[in-house]
Protein backbone atom coordinates (compact mmCIF):
# COMPACT_ATOMS: atom_id res chain seq x y z
CA UNK A 1 0.00 0.00 0.00
CA UNK A 2 1.14 3.19 -0.88
CA UNK A 3 -0.16 6.40 0.33
CA UNK A 4 0.83 9.72 -1.89
CA UNK A 5 0.40 13.04 0.25
CA UNK A 6 1.36 15.61 -2.29
CA UNK A 7 4.27 18.23 -0.82
CA UNK A 8 5.06 15.34 2.08
CA UNK A 9 7.20 12.24 2.45
CA UNK A 10 4.83 9.07 0.66
CA UNK A 11 4.18 6.73 2.91
CA UNK A 12 4.38 2.66 2.10
CA UNK A 13 3.94 -0.35 4.09
CA UNK A 14 6.23 -3.18 1.68
CA UNK A 15 7.43 -6.81 3.21
CA UNK A 16 6.27 -5.81 6.82
CA UNK A 17 7.28 -2.63 6.58
CA UNK A 18 6.09 0.84 6.82
CA UNK A 19 8.78 3.45 4.88
CA UNK A 20 9.26 7.04 4.29
CA UNK A 21 9.57 7.82 0.20
CA UNK A 22 10.99 11.45 0.44
CA UNK A 23 11.82 13.34 -3.22
CA UNK A 24 13.85 16.71 -3.50
CA UNK A 25 12.69 19.81 -3.46
CA UNK A 26 11.19 20.77 -7.02
CA UNK A 27 10.16 23.93 -8.85
CA UNK A 28 6.39 23.18 -8.96
CA UNK A 29 4.71 23.85 -11.98
CA UNK A 30 1.28 21.76 -12.11
CA UNK A 31 0.79 19.65 -9.39
CA UNK A 32 -2.14 17.58 -11.14
CA UNK A 33 -1.49 13.92 -11.57
CA UNK A 34 1.18 13.42 -9.49
CA UNK A 35 0.23 10.76 -7.73
CA UNK A 36 -0.82 8.87 -11.13
CA UNK A 37 2.51 9.04 -12.12
CA UNK A 38 3.74 7.72 -9.31
CA UNK A 39 1.41 4.74 -9.29
CA UNK A 40 2.62 3.94 -13.11
CA UNK A 41 6.03 4.67 -12.31
CA UNK A 42 5.32 1.93 -9.35
CA UNK A 43 3.43 -0.08 -11.72
CA UNK A 44 5.90 -0.06 -14.56
CA UNK A 45 8.61 -1.34 -12.72
CA UNK A 46 7.18 -3.78 -10.26
CA UNK A 47 5.30 -5.59 -13.22
CA UNK A 48 9.02 -5.67 -14.87
CA UNK A 49 10.72 -7.41 -12.31
CA UNK A 50 12.12 -4.70 -10.00
CA UNK A 51 11.71 -5.18 -6.13
CA UNK A 52 9.03 -3.45 -3.71
CA UNK A 53 11.72 -0.75 -2.65
CA UNK A 54 12.98 -0.20 -6.35
CA UNK A 55 9.42 -0.16 -7.65
CA UNK A 56 8.99 3.23 -5.06
CA UNK A 57 11.56 4.87 -5.63
CA UNK A 58 10.41 5.08 -9.74
CA UNK A 59 7.11 5.79 -8.81
CA UNK A 60 8.45 8.41 -6.50
CA UNK A 61 10.45 10.10 -9.21
CA UNK A 62 8.04 9.87 -11.47
CA UNK A 63 5.28 11.95 -9.61
CA UNK A 64 7.83 13.90 -8.43
CA UNK A 65 9.41 14.60 -12.52
CA UNK A 66 5.48 15.24 -13.24
CA UNK A 67 4.74 17.82 -11.17
CA UNK A 68 8.17 20.50 -12.65
CA UNK A 69 5.91 20.42 -16.09
CA UNK A 70 2.68 21.64 -17.05
CA UNK A 71 0.70 18.74 -18.25
CA UNK A 72 -0.76 15.97 -17.45
CA UNK A 73 2.12 12.15 -17.67
CA UNK A 74 4.96 14.52 -19.30
CA UNK A 75 7.62 13.69 -17.93
CA UNK A 76 10.72 12.42 -19.84
CA UNK A 77 12.40 9.20 -19.09
CA UNK A 78 15.33 10.41 -18.67
CA UNK A 79 14.40 13.10 -16.54
CA UNK A 80 12.38 10.47 -14.20
CA UNK A 81 15.92 8.49 -14.39
CA UNK A 82 18.28 10.70 -13.17
CA UNK A 83 15.49 11.75 -10.23
CA UNK A 84 15.35 8.61 -8.96
CA UNK A 85 19.00 8.92 -7.38
CA UNK A 86 17.62 11.52 -5.61
CA UNK A 87 15.05 9.74 -3.70
CA UNK A 88 15.87 8.86 -0.17
CA UNK A 89 13.70 5.81 1.36
CA UNK A 90 13.80 5.35 4.79
CA UNK A 91 12.57 2.70 6.96
CA UNK A 92 10.36 4.22 9.93
CA UNK A 93 11.32 3.57 12.77
CA UNK A 94 8.73 1.77 15.97
CA UNK A 95 5.88 1.02 13.19
CA UNK A 96 5.47 -2.01 11.82
CA UNK A 97 2.76 -3.73 10.09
Amino acid sequence: MIVSRAGDPAIALCEGEVWEVETPPVQIVDHRGAGDSMTAGFAAAFSTGASLLEALRLGAAAGAVNVTRRGLATGHSLAVARMTEKIQIRRMQGVRK
